[in-house]
């Protein structure tokens, strides 16, 4: 595959990951990720401790996602500018995953202290209940099951 192609694909990877892995987080989709908490809270049989940490999470994340975001229509049309150019800009293409992967760097530590304090405070079975939660969830979203495992 020319160097080319590959940088085009990353960009378009990078920015599926970033939006796909926050998708929790509920930006742009009104109150989602409040009610995705709630559900979990339910679900669990979280104790406000608990759910505490689960919203403080919620937050971690939905930073997390509006940094890797960034600015949408600019990127959007300066991707669209790499492509339509005569001579693809590496360095501008470059710059624009550097950018995304140093704020999520930046943001990280913040995002695996609250995952830690949420996920530590979870005793075995509702541990157990959000592993199956998570494999059903992959599921749906044409996880292992789909491809046949």
């Amino acid at each position: 595959m020319k160097r080319n192609t590959k940088i085009i694909l990353s960009v378009i990877a990078a920015s599926s990951i970033a939006t796909g892995t926050f998708a929790f987080a509920g930006g742009g989709h009104g109150q989602m990720g409040e009610r995705m908490v709630n559900r979990l809270s339910d679900r669990l049989e979280l104790s406000e401790q608990q759910s505490n940490a689960l919203s403080a999470l919620q937050v971690e994340l939905s930073e997390t996602r509006e940094l890797m975001r960034g600015d949408l229509n600019s990127d959007s049309q300066s991707l669209k500018e790499l492509i339509s150019a005569e001579s693809f800009d590496q360095g501008a293409a470059l710059e624009m995953i550097t950018a995304r992967t140093t704020a999520m760097q930046a943001q990280g530590p913040e995002l695996v202290a609250a995952a830690a304090v949420f996920l530590d405070g979870l005793n075995a079975e509702q541990k157990q209940e959000l592993s199956e939660l998570m494999d059903r969830f992959s599921d749906r979203r044409g996880g292992e099951h789909k491809r046949g495992r």
